[in-house]
């Protein structure tokens, strides 16, 4: 799972994946991307889905996430993208739910992909 800011601020995208992974009972690989946009003058949906970006349901805000793990480097996601699309070639589905940024930036690094 890629990370992305868009829908709301990155520190919430990151806790909300964790949440998400004790909701579902389930944990997967999940990286930090990008927290800067690539083309200027768009906006984000900041508010759209509540402050937290999850409808602020108190419910879910109060999960302990303090024992799920996340990758903490941001630009990881990109890297991440490139090694698994170099190494699983064809096998790769992207479902983009928040700005494609991570995958213009692993485009980037790598155009073969």
């Amino acid at each position: 799972i890629s990370l992305s800011e868009g829908n709301c601020r990155l520190e919430h995208v990151k806790e909300n994946i964790k949440r998400t992974f004790l909701i579902h009972g389930k944990s997967y690989l999940a990286y930090v991307g990008s927290k800067t946009k690539i083309i200027y003058g768009q906006d984000n949906a900041y508010g759209y889905h509540y402050d937290d970006g999850m409808g602020d349901i108190d419910e879910i805000k109060k999960l302990d996430t303090s024992m799920v793990n996340i990758s903490k480097d941001s630009d990881y996601s990109a890297k991440m993208m490139v090694y698994y699309i170099n190494k699983f070639p064809g096998k790769i589905n992207i479902l983009a739910l928040a700005p494609l940024t991570n995958l213009a930036l692993a485009y980037m690094i790598d155009p073969s992909i």
